[in-house]
């Protein structure tokens, strides 16, 4: 019997690159944003050309890098180390300062997917428990920020970001501990999420079903979903139909 719907975030819920960019130009917002501050703080920087293109070359790297090999990243300690490798010291500023003024830009452009708050409407009618995991590099708070700002935020009974969690998806760890909050068995959950690798074959490595929401490319063909769905509304009816079945 299915008791809970846990999510992922960017790309499933929310979108947060704007129509037609890519990932290079969505950090560059973030980047410029930070280099700005900094200035206008007073701080010794180098040129602007320089230090926004090798922020976000690093922000990708480490992304990859974190992606293919696991552990953590957040986004305070790329901009400290981004600071310390050009030699700008701000005594007076510290990193969460910085991380605001680079996540600020970004999370403003944010949009929820078509249907997003219907759906969850409609899982909350049927006495759903509901979750989110986000693997993200920023702090969890301006996420739930953007859950709020697009009044979403009040359908979750837990919310998980990896940045907070110091673990990524797929690792089991990050699952079992949102169905361990919801207090839900794996074989009682479903999750939803736009990549097959780190949402799916987590979800179901954890026990759980997945739910594919076709809203990036396949990215491998290895991973099997219990379900694909193109858009946020095809998923109460797929949820009622296994919990009418029992499943």
């Amino acid at each position: 019997m299915i008791r809970a719907v846990i999510f992922d975030l960017g790309g499933t819920l929310l979108e947060y690159k704007l129509p037609g960019s890519d990932w290079t130009q969505f950090e560059t917002v973030g980047a410029k944003a930070a280099f700005d501050y900094l200035a206008g703080q007073g701080c010794d920087m180098p040129p602007r050309d320089l230090f926004v293109p090798r922020l976000v070359q690093e922000v990708q790297s480490r992304w990859q890098q974190v992606t293919e090999k696991g552990g953590n990243l957040r986004l305070a300690d790329v901009l400290g180390d981004a600071c310390a490798e050009h030699g700008i010291s701000c005594a007076s500023i510290d990193r969460e300062a910085i991380v605001h003024s680079y996540v600020n830009p970004l999370s403003a452009q944010t949009r929820p997917l078509p249907g997003a708050k219907e759906m969850l409407q409609s899982l909350h009618a049927q006495g759903l428990k509901i979750g989110l995991i986000s693997n993200t590099m920023w702090p969890g708070r301006y996420h739930l920020a953007d859950l709020e700002r697009h009044d979403l935020a009040g359908y979750f009974h837990h919310t998980l970001f990896s940045a907070d969690a110091g673990v990524w998806k797929p690792h089991p760890d990050i699952f079992n501990r949102s169905l361990a909050a919801l207090e839900v068995l794996p074989g009682e959950s479903v999750f939803v999420g736009d990549f097959l690798l780190h949402d799916i074959a987590g979800a179901q490595g954890a026990g759980m079903k997945g739910i594919h929401i076709a809203t990036n490319e396949l990215d491998t063909d290895a991973v099997l979903p219990n379900e694909r769905i193109n858009s946020l509304d095809e998923l109460p009816v797929i949820i009622e139909q296994w919990r009418n079945d029992k499943r």
